[in-house]
Parts: C-alpha cells; structure tokens; sequence
C-alpha cells in the first residue's frame, strides 16, 4: 500500500507549488533529528500516530528513538473525531486516545511550546498532517470491546 500511495504522490504534478517529498523511516528519522527543517516541503511520512489526550500526541517512526510532534490540520481531525462519534454510537463508551498505523501527509511548523518540564516555552517542529492514509479510521471495521 505504502508503495502505491508513494508512487501516486510522486507522478502528480505539483503545479508550481511546495515540493513535496516521500521519506522513508530512516530519512525521516534523520529529518527530524537535525537542527532545522527545511521549509517549503511536504512530506509523505510512514509511522503509527498515538494520542491518549492527556500526555499529547507523536507520530513513531520504524526503528527510530525520536518521534514527531504533529498537529492534525482541520480535515484529519474531523475524520479522527468522526471515528470516534462513530465508535461511541456503536460501543456505547468513549475513546480514550487514538493508535493509527498509516502514512502521514504534511509539513513541518516551527512553533514555541512547553514541553515536559521545561520551565519556558521552546521552538519544536511541528509535523501539521493535512492528510493521512490508513484502514485505522474505517467505520466499518469497528468491533467493541468485551
């Protein structure tokens, strides 16, 4: 699957707009341990997404000890939260956090946070994901627990 949707996204035609770039896990890896992102880019990244809505949320990389900070852009949010209406429609109960196995589609914004216990807010690279491609979110597959 990860091959096909990279071969798609790589025979588009950009139109003159941002270049866009699929990378594979140790690429990526290297990406996001260097000092700066280059800007301009999207990318197409592979990795398992986990939020539990109270420690935050990261994107995991195959074999990588670092992970992305994202944030979903509009449009994957409400498919995310459309999963889980659906989810809370079907089960009766809420989900307490999300774990997507997929290829993320965005790029990369330098913001300032506070992260863990830092006492003042540093800048972090934030991987704004506009579109995600994964059998995660399929209504249709969702089984309740118990």
């Amino acid at each position: 699957m990860l091959r096909a949707v990279l071969s798609l996204l790589l025979a588009s035609a950009n139109n003159g707009a941002a270049s866009q770039q699929a990378l594979g896990a140790e690429a990526a890896c290297r990406l996001i341990k260097g000092d700066k992102i280059p800007g301009g880019t999207t990318y197409v990244i592979q990795g398992v997404y986990f939020s539990d809505w109270h420690h935050g949320s990261n994107i995991e990389l195959p074999n990588c000890d670092d992970a992305i900070f994202p944030i979903l852009a509009d449009d994957v949010s409400a498919k995310v939260q459309s999963y889980h209406r659906a989810f809370q429609v079907k089960c009766g109960g809420v989900l307490m956090g999300d774990r997507i196995v997929g290829v993320f589609t965005g790029h990369f914004e330098r913001k300032k946070a506070m992260l863990y216990s830092f006492t003042k807010p540093l800048p972090v690279d934030f991987f704004v994901v506009t579109d995600v491609t994964t059998k995660d979110l399929d209504t249709g597959s969702i089984s309740c627990p118990g």
